[in-house]
Parts: C-alpha cells; structure tokens; sequence
C-alpha cells in the first residue's frame, strides 16, 4: 500500500497490529525454535560438541526429538508477546512519524519506525531469551539440570541473582541487536513488499509467496545487521565466566581469542571450529521463520482489517 495512505487511528492500528504479530509470533516460533536450540548450543560452547550434526544427535540421543522444544513454553508466550508488541511498536512509530509530518515515506520511514519498535521490544525479550538460554544449556550432556522448567529458572534467576543483574543480564547486547536488526527488517521487507507490488495495487493484492519471500529476506538482514551482539548476549546469560563482564570486555575478549569469525561464529558446511559457529545457522533458519511469520501476519490482517494495510 502506498505511503500516501492516512493513518489510522494511533490506538486502533496499535491493537490490530498486537492482535497479528501474536499470531504470526506463535507460528513462528513453533518453526523456528529447533534451530535456535542449535544455536544456543553451538554458540555457548568452547570445545565440546563443535559440528551442528553431532551437537543433535546428542541432544536427540538423551532427551529424543522433543529435546529439540524443550524450555519453548516460555519462548513461544515470549515470541507471541515479542511480535505482538513490536509490530505494535511500529505502527505507533509509523503514524507518529506520519502525524508529525516527519519521514512519512520510503526506507527512512521503514527504518525509523523499526528502531523504535526494536528499542522497545529489547527491554521484554532480554528477560525472555535468558531464561530460554539457561533452559536450552541443559541440553548439553554433562551439564547440572538446575531448573525444572522456564518459571522454576525465572524464579530461581531473580531470587538468586536480582533483576538488573539477574534477569536482565545481556539487556545493552540486546538493545544493539534489536535496534539495527528491525531497522533493517522492517525496511527490507516493506521494500521488496512495494517492488513486488503492481502499478495500482495494494500490498494486499500480493500472493502468500511474495510475503514469504519478502519475510525470508528480511530476516536475513536482521541477523546480519549486528550478529555480534547477539553473540555477546548469549554469552553473558549462559556461562558464568561471562556473567559479570561488560558489553565491551565480552566483545573485546571474543575478538582478541578468535578474530572477528568468533563474533560472528559462521559455519562452513557443517564443520565447525569452536571459534566459528552459529551465524550460518541463525541465517538458514531465519529464512522459514520469517517467511511464515509475515505470511501469517498478513494473512490476520487481511481477516481484521476492512481496509489494506499502511506501511
């Protein structure tokens, strides 16, 4: 749909945009989240279990192929919440911008709306992804079973450790990842969403694989925007060695052992070094994940809404 388009009242787009990022948020995450205990377990490991391929079979070996979602009831409420609340975000951003007279068109409309929403939607997925690390990290043979699920690890976590310290553990990393990944996400899925669309049509004319290919793109520039970050936060919530030290001391120390290749982890077809790990995962599974979450997305919009969707 064009910019052109008025805004819509700023409560009413708001809750519509809640109701399907929720939506898309539990499809999303049932796809996703195989992959991201991968990663989680690839990413917070120094010298066991260094290739994706034995990494799951061991984790299929002692605890079957549910092993692969244990610890998701707490992400997939997370992963609703989380993409209700960004998409939310973004359109309080967006029809600020557009109310105000202020970048009502094009990628820096898309850009700035998606740094609002990242900045927001930071502060309620720290708490969530620490507790989704913690549980994932006992999938690791070896490793002590301290919590008995996500609420037994979240209570644990903020008896023990507090709040500022404890839960929010990673919350800087967190912001530096959402920040300039939904900056980027927003404004590459909305940008091939208006070069995808017809002279004259809406963004509502396109087919169900026109939003997947535009979501499965865009999730690979919200991983690429600032992969390290995430690195360091999964760092800083998973092992103890990390726990106490700053954004800067995690990431310096991770660059000076293993270069830049540490930062990002990127693995080369399926042999992976302890210092390269992760960011070719992250990317493999980000394509299905967002091209079924924006699928599903517009598709409740189109069910909610009398009206096209505004960018």
């Amino acid at each position: 749909m064009g910019d052109e388009t008025p805004p819509q009242s700023t409560a009413l787009r708001a809750v519509e945009e809640f109701v399907a990022g929720s939506v898309a948020g539990f499809a999303c995450k049932i796809v996703e989240y195989p992959f991201d205990t991968m990663k989680v377990l690839l990413q917070s490991q120094d010298k066991r279990a260094t290739r994706i391929l034995p990494t799951l079979q061991a984790v299929i070996r002692n605890h079957g192929f549910l092993g692969m979602y244990r610890g998701l009831s707490a992400p997939l409420v997370g992963s609703m919440v989380e993409n209700a609340v960004l998409f939310a975000g973004y359109g309080i951003a967006s029809n600020f911008l557009i109310q105000n007279n202020m970048f009502t068109q094009g990628l820096p409309h898309y850009a700035l709306s998606g740094l609002g929403a990242g900045l927001v939607v930071s502060f309620v997925l720290t708490p969530i992804e620490l507790v989704k690390c913690r549980i994932q990290m006992q999938n690791l043979a070896g490793n002590e079973q301290r919590y008995r699920g996500p609420v037994d690890c979240l209570v644990k976590v903020i008896k023990e450790e507090g709040l500022s310290r404890g839960l929010y553990r990673g919350n800087l990393a967190m912001v530096l990842r959402e920040a300039p990944g939904n900056m980027a996400w927003f404004s590459t899925y909305y940008f091939l969403c208006n070069k995808l669309t017809k002279e004259g049509k809406t963004r509502d004319s396109l087919a169900w694989y026109h939003n997947a290919f535009a979501g499965g793109v865009s999730g690979m520039t919200y991983w690429t925007a600032f992969y390290p970050a995430d690195t360091v936060k999964t760092l800083q919530q998973s092992l103890p060695q990390y726990q106490q030290q700053s954004f800067i001391s995690v990431f310096r120390n991770v660059y000076k052992q293993s270069g830049i290749r540490g930062l990002y982890k990127v693995n080369y077809l399926l042999r992976i070094s302890a210092a390269n790990r992760g960011w070719g995962l992250t990317v493999s599974r980000a394509v299905p994940s967002n091209a079924v979450l924006f699928m599903t997305y517009e598709l409740i919009n189109k069910i909610i809404r009398p009206a096209p969707p505004s960018l």
